[in-house]
């Protein structure tokens, strides 16, 4: 496949627009700037890494591209029916415009391009060489480490969204470009992460935090990217070579140019995959699972607690990385999360208490009534049958398709009503955060690749988290080997 592209180079570096509200983005950035300039401290460095992290945040999450990931679970739907509002999460396609994804699909290709120019700038820089010659973790290291793990993120999401993508051409005007191989990409994203993880901070160490990437992330971050290389996914088989020597194990009949299949070398990336998901562990820092609930009064939820952190506009302990956001003024932030995914509300645009929540993810009913123990502490925390009026009041929640009020059972994990006090000057504009990876993920993903590797201590992590869930071990699962054990990993 070949055709016309300009990739525009990141000239001007420093073209950040907010903050974030605990005050890592409370920068300015200069009317024009030159390479020497960009890299002349660490502090007008960050300048320019801090609008890659804006980036993301405003213009990368895809429209309503973004709810195929949450939506894509056996667990929930989409609400609305007659709507044209996301055709695709109505499973729509043949309805779709040709560019439907265009906004996110260039925004990731813009954050990693200057990603890419301020690792490689970095990367000349005298102080940065001789730390790295010391062996020192810097902040110039840091930096670098930062840059390439952002880069290495948005391929990743690429990939994640569209298979096999254009690689390889940022910061260049090309007149021609092919698709590369995804499996290509995961490696090549593999070793650069490699290299720059121990030049970062662990969390907590170095003015790091949950809203940057840290090496806490970086370690996780592998290991995703081995684990999807490793995984199920559907492939392309409509052209010849695109994947070179890589041979599958397929499942199901090939249809529309594609096949469902595994590489034949898989295990190979799951061991992979368990080194850094046990190094995000052994370098967690201030990260932790969260496993006991301190806010007293007869509450006793640490599962719910993570997401009450989001509504008191706090970072939370758990998370490897949060999208930062502030709350209202000038440099208000898109809190996109609680108004797609939180509890809904029929309350208008502005001025409502709380304002609009769309909860464009809806809960399969069988699913709460059936699936959750009534003894698991994540189910009401997870779901709710009520919604808000927009006037304070509770109402309860319809089965007609639509948003709001109506579209069905709804994610009770972005609450508006939990903040204090709740914001109401307008909708998408609370502050609230939203997480990419939780502790809570990184243990489990470890758990399924040790059971896929028959590791029995994959049992041990599994639980760990039905420990938390449910407050006591009663609940927690005996020894299993084999496909028993894989199923039991997975299902958590």
């Amino acid at each position: 496949m070949k055709s016309s592209i300009k990739y525009i180079a990141a000239a001007a570096l420093c073209f950040f627009f907010t903050e974030c509200k605990k005050g890592y983005l409370n920068v300015t950035s200069p009317s024009s700037v030159d390479d020497s300039f960009v890299t002349s401290t660490t502090t007008e460095t960050f300048k320019s890494l801090s609008w890659c992290y804006a980036n993301y945040r405003q213009n990368c999450i895809m429209s309503s591209y973004r709810w195929n990931d949450p939506v894509g679970s056996d667990a929930e739907y989409y609400p609305e029916d007659g709507s044209t509002n996301n055709l695709n999460a109505q499973l729509k396609t043949d309805q779709l415009p040709v560019d439907y994804a265009t906004p996110g699909f260039n925004a990731l290709y813009q954050t990693l391009a200057l990603a890419k120019r301020l690792a490689d700038i970095i990367a000349t820089k005298d102080a940065y060489k001789a730390d790295v010659a010391a062996g020192r973790t810097s902040d110039w290291t840091q930096l670098y480490g930062e840059a390439v793990t952002m880069w290495a993120f948005c391929y990743f999401e690429l990939v994640q969204h569209f298979g096999d993508v254009p690689y390889g051409y940022e910061n260049q005007v090309v007149t021609d470009y092919t698709l590369t191989s995804r499996f290509d990409i995961y490696d090549n994203l593999i070793t650069a992460l490699q290299k720059a993880e121990p030049l970062m901070y662990t969390l907590g160490t170095g003015n790091i935090g949950a809203e940057r990437m840290s090496r806490t992330f970086c370690d996780a971050l592998i290991g995703e990217v081995a684990l999807y290389s490793g995984g199920y996914q559907t492939i392309r088989t409509d052209m010849a070579g695109l994947y070179g020597s890589v041979t599958f194990t397929k499942k199901g009949n090939e249809a529309s140019g594609c096949v469902y299949a595994r590489r034949a070398d898989y295990l190979t990336y799951y061991k992979t995959a368990e080194t850094w998901f046990q190094n995000a562990i052994t370098n967690k820092g201030t990260c932790n699972l969260i496993s006991a609930d301190s806010r007293g009064g007869g509450i006793n939820n640490p599962f719910q607690r993570h997401f009450q952190y989001f509504a008191d506009l706090q970072v939370s302990p758990e998370s490897l990385l949060e999208i930062g956001n502030i709350q209202g003024g000038t440099l208000t932030t898109t809190s996109e999360y609680p108004y797609a995914f939180g509890r809904p509300s029929d309350g208008g645009g502005s001025n409502a208490a709380p304002d609009k929540t769309f909860g464009a993810l809806r809960i399969i009913p069988t699913v709460y009534y059936g699936d959750y123990d009534n003894a698991d502490h994540r189910r009401d925390a997870s779901v709710t049958v009520t919604g808000s009026n927009g006037d304070g009041n509770e109402k309860m929640l319809t089965f007609v398709p639509g948003s709001k009020s109506a579209g069905g059972l709804s994610t009770n994990k972005w609450d508006e009503n939990r903040m204090s006090p709740p914001y109401v000057a307008a909708q998408r504009n609370s502050g609230m955060n939203w997480h990419i990876l939780r502790m809570a993920d990184v243990i489990l993903m470890l758990a399924e690749v040790k059971a896929e590797l028959g590791e029995a201590d994959a049992v041990t992590l599994v639980n760990q988290i039905r420990t938390r869930a449910y407050g006591n071990t009663l609940h927690n699962i005996g020894a299993l080997s084999g496909q028993a054990l894989v199923y039991a990993t997975v299902a958590w």
